[in-house]
């Protein structure tokens, strides 16, 4: 089904670039690579995607993250997808580069492996020249008070699921319709 890969500890990542798809489409490829991934079938994976606006809950998140009614977004064709990854809502959409790295962790600790996806983040923006960091209590990374990229992630037998995604040229409009991250 996979193509199989060496897993060892110097082993490459495979990348696969998907393009624009849907959210439920990348969520289910992330999730069927995620269990093949625990079976030892394939290799640590990383899926660059873009996605069609969309909006994504987190464990943390609900209905009161959300500022407009279902009818406008279903006007707007905007769909609310429920998910495992930890955080609150988040909107995806053209402009942000979403990264879903599906990796098997050393150990249990998604805390550091998301300050790791942060880091990672940091470190692109820096080679940009571009001045970020973090801010306390809020994950992502940010320019001054702006988030410039969100992260969250998730985890089942230390094979990691979800990422971070980086906004670089997108709307910023549909923000307005959420609180996101619960900020």
């Amino acid at each position: 089904m996979y193509p199989s890969f060496d897993a060892g500890p110097n082993a490459p990542v495979h990348l696969i670039r998907l393009g624009r798809v849907a959210y439920r489409h990348a969520l289910s490829l992330m999730q069927r690579m995620a269990e093949a991934r625990r079976l030892e079938q394939v290799g640590d994976t990383l899926l660059l995607v873009e996605h069609p606006p969309v909006l994504t809950l987190g464990r943390g998140g609900g209905a009161e993250d959300v500022r407009v009614s279902d009818e406008y977004l279903r006007r707007l064709g905007i769909e609310v997808v429920q998910t495992e990854r930890g955080g609150r809502i988040t909107y995806h959409g053209p402009g942000q580069l979403v990264a879903y790295p599906i990796l098997k962790l050393l150990d249990d600790d998604l805390h550091s492996y998301l300050w790791r996806l942060e880091q990672v983040v940091l470190e692109v923006l820096d080679e940009w020249n571009i001045l970020a960091g973090r801010v306390e209590r809020h994950p992502g990374v940010w320019i001054g008070q702006d988030k410039v990229a969100a992260v969250g992630v998730a985890g089942q037998d230390r094979v990691t699921t979800h990422g971070v995604g980086p906004n670089v040229d997108p709307n910023l409009s549909p923000f307005q319709w959420i609180v996101p991250g619960g900020i």
